[in-house]
């Protein structure tokens, strides 16, 4: 793949020993595009700002392993990530242009059914009709893990945290 211009001048920058004097020109620069263009500056932001973040599984092993943290006894087998992937693209779900990949739905579908199946079906008991067409309906469960993976209210490492609590790597804020 042919260097890009900007990869050209931080390898120039880094070979003459420069990139301290580099970092304060780009700092400046920085501040213009703030100050001038602030969306512009607001979408690079986000943009570094999840290269730091990790906001996804990474792969089948990865999220076998995470599946495996996941309890459900009294609830259906978990869904195969065809299964999830379909259904995911059944509501629209484009993952070369979503910021969540098929590893990261499949658990969170997972999680939800896992997490409130038991809730949902005491609740639906009194409607088989609604009870049937929301408990084991893909969809369902498919829109409810889109609007938690995209809650606006939530940093988007959100799922990467929440592993690691259950995990009991990450202690809560409050301790």
């Amino acid at each position: 793949m042919e260097d890009r211009k900007y990869t050209k001048m931080l390898k120039m920058v880094k070979e003459c020993g420069k990139t301290e004097q580099f970092n304060n020109i780009m700092n400046d620069y920085f501040d213009e595009l703030e100050k001038y263009h602030p969306q512009t500056y607001n979408n690079l932001i986000g943009v570094v700002n999840k290269l730091g973040a990790k906001i996804n599984i990474c792969s089948k092993k990865e999220l076998d392993e995470y599946l495996d943290l996941i309890h459900h006894k009294d609830v259906p087998q978990l869904w195969t990530l065809e299964q999830t992937s379909k259904v995911a693209k059944d509501i629209g779900i484009d993952f070369n242009k979503w910021s969540y990949n098929e590893y990261t739905f499949n658990y969170v579908m997972n999680m939800m059914r896992s997490d409130y199946y038991s809730e949902f079906k005491q609740m639906f008991s009194s409607s088989p009709l609604m009870k049937q067409a929301v408990l084991d309906s893909p969809s369902f469960y498919a829109h409810l893990s889109k609007a938690w993976l995209n809650d606006e209210d939530a940093p988007a490492d959100k799922l990467i945290k929440y592993i690691g609590i259950i995990k009991g790597e990450e202690k809560s804020e409050e301790n």
